[in-house]
């Protein structure tokens, strides 16, 4: 939730209330915001570094892991969090921005490597694919974080998005489904971490 909506303007007794415990459940695991925003964006910087791309061979199995993880660092680059954490915590907002400028050079490695090796088609660079998908998922997030959808929704637009890029993209389109269904588990990982950070 703090990944999501930020934290300057939720209280004790609101964060309590969107986790769902009360108020004194809440400060015997916490005795501070800080503490909240220190364990949420702990939490969230090693959800990243895990799936941060190492160069692998490529294949059209680790293109469409690429591309979902791509969506996994849009999806959670929250503005009203990063506005947050500059004005308060500069120091978790370097964190932070160090995180996702490791986890961006890993996914557009990822894509040129693919690039070269013929699994996609050489119509796009590979920073102009992480542009579009960037553009996409901000405008899925903002109507996530104004209400516009719910996760379900989310979930069903950018499972969508994801399988047409990827279609598009592959050099052979006919090993999309296979592609998809080697990453099931990964993709299961991404939507329970989008349902727990934008419920």
């Amino acid at each position: 939730m703090v990944v999501a909506h930020g934290f300057a303007k939720l209280s004790m007794n609101r964060l309590a209330s969107l986790a769902g415990v009360s108020r004194a459940t809440l400060y015997l695991y916490f005795s501070n915001k800080d503490e909240i925003v220190d364990a949420a964006i702990g939490r969230h910087l090693q959800f990243i570094a895990a799936n941060t791309l190492s160069t692998v061979d490529p294949s059209p199995a680790q293109y469409v892991r690429t591309r979902i993880n791509t969506l996994l660092l849009l999806g959670s680059m929250s503005p009203v969090l990063h506005n947050d954490l500059r004005a308060a915590r500069p120091d978790l907002a370097a964190k932070l921005n160090s995180g996702y400028r490791n986890f961006q050079a890993g996914i557009i490695t990822q894509l040129e490597t693919d690039m070269a090796a013929a699994v996609i088609t050489d119509t796009a660079h590979a920073t102009t694919l992480y542009q579009q998908d960037h553009l996409f998922v901000r405008s899925v997030i903002t109507s996530l974080t104004d209400d516009s959808i719910d996760t379900v929704a989310a979930q069903a637009v950018l499972t969508s998005y994801l399988t047409g890029a990827v279609r598009g993209t592959l050099r052979d389109p006919t090993a999309t489904a296979a592609a998809f269904a080697d990453n099931a588990d990964f993709i299961s990982t991404i939507w329970g971490e989008m349902q727990a950070t934008y419920r």
